[in-house]
This record gives structure tokens, sequence and C-alpha cells, in this order.
């Protein structure tokens, strides 16, 4: 497994951050199939340059157990994967890293914007999580809407800036659709173990700010697309 100095440092100050309420609560006997997983790969020394070929050897049921504690809403496909989002796969929430120092984590398929970057020095990375561990978490789903839009995503012309982001709207689409389905599920869940109403509030805030953010995003390719087809 990676023992780089700053990726050990990032994880014993992220590992201190309070559980995130979409953490995947497995049964008894998934939590141990996914540290069978963790155990067999550190045992193999499996590396991010290596991991891909190690999820490739998984069983369906592993590939499932993978999926769940991921909270993914597609079959894991190795060879769609990149080397980070197939090592991330394998760690505990608190050990995924953006280890190709772009921004965000990818695990599996999947890019996310970490809450606490790899970028800030130790002493801001321990201020964040002390910050986040103090919030209720209403404040911190707030803190999280703040991060994420923050992020540069919204192209400015329809050339290569444009097609390095996403190289067609209706991919874009889907995969937001994808996601506020996912958030649904996530909702309907978290309500259900809660139990509070005031929670579900802000959860279906967070979809309406998210579904805005991306519509803004949609609108603005579109309007690039006409403007180069009468270039």
């Amino acid at each position: 497994m990676e023992v780089f100095k700053q990726y050990t440092e990032y994880v014993n100050i992220v590992k201190n951050l309070k559980e995130p309420g979409d953490l995947y609560k497995g049964t008894k006997e998934e939590n141990q199939a996914f540290e069978d997983i963790y155990t067999k790969a550190n045992n193999q020394e499996v590396k991010v340059s290596t991991a891909k070929e190690f999820i490739k050897t998984l069983s369906s049921f592993e590939l499932d157990i993978l999926k769940k504690f991921a909270n993914l809403s597609n079959e894991i496909n190795p060879d769609k994967l990149s080397s980070e989002g197939a090592y991330n796969l394998l760690m505990h929430h608190y050990e995924k890293f953006d280890f190709n120092n772009d921004g965000l984590i990818e695990v599996g398929e999947n890019k996310v914007v970490p809450h606490i970057p790899r970028k800030l020095s130790n002493i801001e990375k321990q201020a964040l999580v002390d910050t986040f561990n103090s919030l209720a978490f209403k404040d911190i789903m707030l803190a999280s809407m703040t991060i994420i839009s923050t992020q540069e995503i919204v192209p400015t012309s329809i050339g290569l800036q444009y097609y390095e982001i996403e190289p067609s709207s209706e991919t874009i689409k889907n995969r937001v659709t994808t996601f506020t389905n996912y958030l649904d599920n996530q909702i309907t869940d978290f309500v259900t173990l809660s139990q509070n109403e005031e929670d579900e509030k802000v959860l279906h805030m967070y979809k309406r700010i998210f579904e805005t953010f991306f519509h803004s995003y949609n609108k603005r390719v579109d309007e690039l697309k006409k403007e180069d087809k009468n270039l």
C-alpha cells in the first residue's frame, strides 16, 4: 500500500474527521468482506500503479462490496477505472486521496471534491477537521456546498478547455440525473434512520442547489455549441 510521507500525514489527520452522514453502514458480513479485500490488497502490497490489475482479480461479490462502500451508482468496470480511481476503491473513507494532485479524489469512475484538500498545510488540514467536527449536520452540508460551488467547472469557450471537461453535454446531463437519483435514495435511507425532519430539509436543499448549479453548466454548454456551429 502507499506509504509516502505526505499521504501518511494526510491520513493521520483526516481519520479524525467525524464520519460523514453518507458513509455506507454495512452489515457485519459486508464489513468483514470489505476488510478481507483490504487485507488481501495490503498483503499483496497493492499500489496506485497496480490497483487496476488487482481489482480485475476480484469476484463479482467482492466488486459489489466495493461498490456499496464507495456509494457508487454504477457497476464497477475495471477497464474504465483510472489508477487513482481503482486504488481509492480499496481504501477506507479516510484513506482516499488525490494522488494525481488535480484537486479531486477519484473513487471508481467518480470524481469528488474532498472536504480536506491535499494542497492545504497540515496545520490548515487539522484546523479544517476540527472545524467540521464542531459543526452540526446542517452546517456541514452548507459548508460542503460552499466548497463545491467554488470549483471552476463552467467552460468559457468551446475549445480545448470545454472538451477536457466534458466532450458531450448529454453525458454530463446523464451523470447529473444519475447522481440526483442517487441523492433521492440517500435521502430516503438517511431519513429512515435519523427520522429528523430538519436533516431531511437540509438534504433536499442540497439537492436543489446541486441541480441549479449544474443547470447553469448545461445552459452554458448549449450556448457554446450554438456559437461553435456559427463559426
